[in-house]
């Protein structure tokens, strides 16, 4: 538990710390110094993901995973809504010159916020664990385990390529309704919040679902839909809120149930019978999606 905490409070800083590099740094570091800052906010994250992953999987019942999922998801969303709709009217507030200033003090109170969530987090009962002797083989044996699980890898090599190609095209919306369709700070912080509004009626309606039928079947039927949501931001015109309207409803209700419905199916998938293993599936699995979600942007 204080290990989740302690990467938790790291991770916060160094992605909040951000915004301060043009400010401490000359230009000429300021790529070196963001590249540094990055790297050790994702490695933090990554040290105390998997962990943080195995107390939810062992303290949630299978039965009610999804509608847990969904729930602490939607309590996510709306407090990203707020925020989102509050920094943009907060941004849109100062001049264009002195805007800087406003994501300055954005960043700053976005990581006392997340401090704050560790803080809180640390305060929540960890089960108990049962004493287990260490199992045999080194290291690479251990990191290789999950691996020659087919489930594992199937459900692995699934969820990476659906996150590389979300990846690759998510950066690029803000982009889009910015640069090309004129939108301002607010009005993309609002239509983000329809889409959030969309998203919460998704995990409402999908968790009860899976709970009762599975994750693998909602999950199918979902991927078509979602996948050609696509072709109407093609569709696009500049000043247009309708069909940016109808394309961020329609994302938030597809995707919500595609996102829940991993949750159940990778804790599915856990050696029940020992703690050793089901952090090593864990950490695999941190590893490679975050990876991965790392490279989408980059590729995009």
């Amino acid at each position: 538990k204080r290990w989740v905490a302690f990467n938790g409070l790291f991770e916060a800083l160094f992605r909040g710390i951000l915004i301060a590099i043009p400010f401490l740094f000359v230009p000429a570091l300021h790529l070196k110094v963001l590249s540094i800052c990055l790297a050790l906010g994702l490695i933090a994250g990554y040290l105390y993901t998997p962990f943080y992953s195995g107390w939810l999987a062992d303290t949630v019942p299978s039965t009610i995973r999804a509608r847990f999922t969904s729930r602490q998801t939607i309590v996510s969303q709306v407090c990203g809504v707020v925020a989102g709709i509050s920094a943009g009217w907060f941004v849109d507030y100062f001049p264009p010159d002195d805007q800087t200033m406003a994501f300055v003090i954005i960043f700053a109170v976005a990581t006392l916020f997340g401090w704050g969530g560790h803080l809180a987090l640390s305060r929540a009962p960890y089960p108990h664990q049962t004493d287990e002797a260490p199992e045999e083989g080194n290291i690479l044996q251990k990191i290789i385990l999950p691996f020659r699980d087919i489930q594992f890898r199937h459900l692995l090599i699934y969820y990476a390529s659906w996150n590389l190609a979300v990846g690759v095209a998510s950066p690029l919306f803000s982009v889009y309704m910015l640069d090309r369709l004129g939108f301002s700070y607010t009005a993309i912080a609002l239509l983000n919040g329809l889409g959030v509004v969309s998203t919460i009626v998704g995990y409402r309606v999908w968790s009860s679902l899976i709970d009762r039928f599975g994750g693998k079947p909602v999950a199918q039927i979902l991927l078509i839909p979602a996948a050609l949501n696509a072709i109407l931001w093609g569709l696009c015109q500049p000043g247009n809120f309708a069909m940016v309207t109808v394309a961020m409803l329609i994302a938030g209700f597809v995707m919500s149930g595609i996102n829940v419905s991993i949750t159940p199916m990778l804790y599915g998938l856990l050696p029940e019978a020992n703690q050793e293993r089901r952090v090593s599936y864990l950490a695999s699995w941190s590893t490679c999606i975050n990876l991965i979600s790392a490279i989408g942007p980059i590729a995009g």
